[in-house]
């Protein structure tokens, strides 16, 4: 038996063209329920959370990365990345608990693996902006801070 459409109470059968993939939780759906508010999906609510610049250069993966709660108010940063909806969560409960951290300085940042992150190291002006008061090492256990963009990309290169 081929796929059928996940939405509980739909399970049509898909077939080509009628089928597609949400790009923020991964299952597929028929045509009617492709929309992520079509089928109740729940990530897109945590993505006006993710650092744009981030969304915009290197195409999010939505439905599986993992993600750190970071914010450049007060130095915040979560200690293990998770999944969208629950870093989002992690990242809200931040926000009410913080009355000077805010949507404007807190963010959800996606961890890349290191050999990722080397590949496009090539485009470093691209990959680490200047408009920070700090820098966050994501690889590291616990994440390390740093003061200058020169110290942080520099780290970088000592990941294999």
């Amino acid at each position: 038996m081929g796929s059928v459409c996940t939405f509980i109470d739909c399970l049509k059968p898909l077939v080509y063209p009628d089928l597609f993939s949400c790009k923020y939780c991964g299952f597929k759906f028929c045509a009617k329920h492709r929309q992520p508010e079509n089928h109740s999906c729940g990530r897109p609510s945590y993505v006006k959370y993710v650092r744009k610049t981030w969304l915009r250069k290197h195409g999010q993966n939505i439905s599986s990365g993992q993600y750190l709660v970071v914010c450049d108010a007060c130095g915040y940063v979560s200690s293990e990345p998770q999944l969208i909806d629950l870093a989002g969560r992690e990242l809200e409960a931040h926000l009410s608990n913080n009355d000077r951290c805010s949507t404007k300085t807190a963010f959800l940042e996606e961890v890349l693996p290191p050999d990722v992150f080397k590949i496009l190291a090539s485009q470093r002006e691209n990959i680490v902006h200047d408009n920070r008061s700090f820098w966050v090492c994501a690889h590291c256990r616990p994440p390390q801070k740093f003061k200058t963009r020169d110290e942080y990309i520099a780290h970088h290169f000592v990941h294999n």
